[in-house]
């Protein structure tokens, strides 16, 4: 019942995230994500889940708000919390990762990009460790094709063909 419960509260929560945000009331829409980000973690409902429902919106709205510290620091956390709950999988390990990485990428400082390419170099090691894993074996492998095309195409618009080829 606990868990039907919990889960009813994430269901109710997402719902009212995604009506403040189409409003256009970010602030609540914040407040919800946050909340939702909270109640994610009780109840685990998958890193996909979790990554399309919460984690993007709430970048999302960062960036539109114009809060970069806002989005490396939930990236980050991410991270740290993947670490620190020993995922099964790994999948929530790699994706926190080539967000970050990415992020770092698209930034305006030369270190940043150098940074982020050795997150989304993380990332990519990460799937290809899980890739065999009976949880998320195929979600892992996806995603790492999905990684390699977009840092590949990171490279080639920066005219870095020699990275961008492999």
């Amino acid at each position: 019942a606990f868990a039907d419960s919990s889960r009813a509260q994430y269901d109710a929560l997402k719902a009212e995230a995604h009506q403040a945000q189409a409003a256009g009331d970010l602030l609540a829409a914040e407040a919800k994500y946050t909340e939702l980000l909270g109640v994610a973690e009780r109840i685990r409902p998958g890193a996909y889940e979790v990554h399309a429902n919460v984690v993007t919106p709430l970048a999302d709205l960062y960036r539109k708000t114009e809060q970069p510290d806002k989005v490396e620091q939930l990236y980050t956390r991410r991270i740290e919390r993947a670490f620190r709950s020993r995922a099964e999988d790994g999948l929530e390990l790699g994706l926190a990762q080539a967000d970050l990485g990415f992020l770092y990428q698209n930034g305006d400082v030369s270190a940043d990009r150098f940074h982020g390419e050795r997150y989304v170099e993380s990332a990519m090691k990460t799937f290809e460790q899980w890739g065999d894993s009976k949880n998320a074996g195929e979600q892992c492998r996806r995603r790492l094709a999905d990684t390699a095309g977009i840092q590949g195409a990171i490279f080639f618009q920066q005219l870095d063909y020699r990275s961008a080829e492999p």
